[in-house]
């Protein structure tokens, strides 16, 4: 497919400037989340941080781990392939629609190399195949539908000592059809028009979480989507309560007949019940009782070190019938 070149805008990666222009564009690691197949956050989250309601996901420790072993896996990459690469620090923009953004780890001539660190192979198929989990998948033809380019190679570093190679093709169907979701999502920021699912993920409880931190002591009085979503809610916890109930029930059978056995095989299934390794417990209150001179400079040390932490919000939803938490005795 001929097109335009796509744009290099003057910001590096990893400056100021370039985090800036992240948030004013979907970039490829937002682009699996457009499409609902990020395993680590919702299209809704992704949302409120492009718009400014929460702030942008800190950078986690596998995720310095995965930058920093990036150099180590561009080199086995190289050694495996015989191709040269190159960084590309700038981030590139798509010509026509230029909130559609990558930052690529690698290129070599128009060939991009997507560097990955995976902890064990769940996901990922033989080297050499196209078979990479879902949302890497959709990353790299983000990254192919930007800059125009035909093929991408994902280097992924498994378990920490295995390379494996996936040769990833454009693939026109693919990619029209992840525009399209995306065109939709950038048209909800620049509304600020939330996506209108709600979904179960942990994702979707944290923006939630975020977005309202604290009541403000108010009662809101319930139309009639309010009440349908309350009883579809009461329903589903009284059917969960039963097969917590009954799952409980089978889990203790289970035991029952493993007794002091740690393992226990069949046609695809396996169960262990094994001790977990034994750990130190200190005690840091009776350490510091036993340094402190006396009793009241223990008091005014703690009282130093005490602050007062706002509350979390706790979500407490009471049916008749059911027994009241907040009252037991009830």
């Amino acid at each position: 497919m001929n097109r335009a070149a796509a744009v290099a805008l003057p910001v590096l990666q990893g400056s100021e400037e370039w985090r800036e222009e992240r948030q004013r564009g979907i970039g490829a690691s937002d682009a699996a989340a457009t499409v609902d197949l990020d395993p680590y956050s919702s299209r809704l989250e992704r949302w409120a941080q492009k718009v400014g309601h929460v702030d942008p996901t800190p950078e986690m420790p596998w995720m310095r781990m995965g930058r920093l072993v990036e150099p180590l896996v561009a080199q086995l990459y190289e050694e495996e392939t015989g191709r040269k690469v190159r960084r590309r620090r700038q981030m590139l923009q798509h010509p026509e629609y230029p909130f559609l953004r990558a930052s690529l780890d690698r290129v070599t001539g128009r060939r991009i190399v997507e560097i990955k660190k995976a902890r064990d192979g769940r996901g990922w198929g033989r080297s050499g195949s196209d078979e990479v989990p879902a949302h890497v998948l959709i990353q790299v033809q983000h990254q192919l539908l930007v800059t125009g380019y035909s093929i991408a190679d994902v280097a992924a570093l498994i378990a920490g000592d295995e390379l494996r190679i996936y040769p990833i093709g454009a693939d026109d169907v693919i990619q029209q059809r992840l525009m399209a979701r995306e065109l939709a999502f950038w048209d909800c920021v620049l509304t600020e028009t939330p996506p209108t699912d709600i979904d179960g993920s942990d994702a979707t409880r944290r923006y939630l979480t975020d977005r309202y931190p604290e009541d403000r002591g108010h009662q809101l009085i319930p139309d009639a989507e309010l009440v349908d979503l309350v009883v579809q809610m009461r329903d589903a916890r009284a059917w969960g309560t039963l097969a917590a109930v009954e799952q409980q029930r089978l889990e203790n059978a289970v035991k029952a007949r493993m007794a002091d056995a740690a393992l226990v095989e069949g046609p695809g299934w396996r169960i262990t019940w094994k001790n977990s390794k034994p750990s130190l417990v200190t005690d840091w209150e009776a350490v510091a009782r036993s340094l402190a001179p006396s009793g009241s400079l223990l008091i005014e040390t703690v009282a130093a070190h005490t602050k007062t932490k706002t509350g979390s919000r706790r979500f407490l939803p009471t049916f008749k019938g059911e027994p009241d938490a907040a009252n037991p005795d009830h």
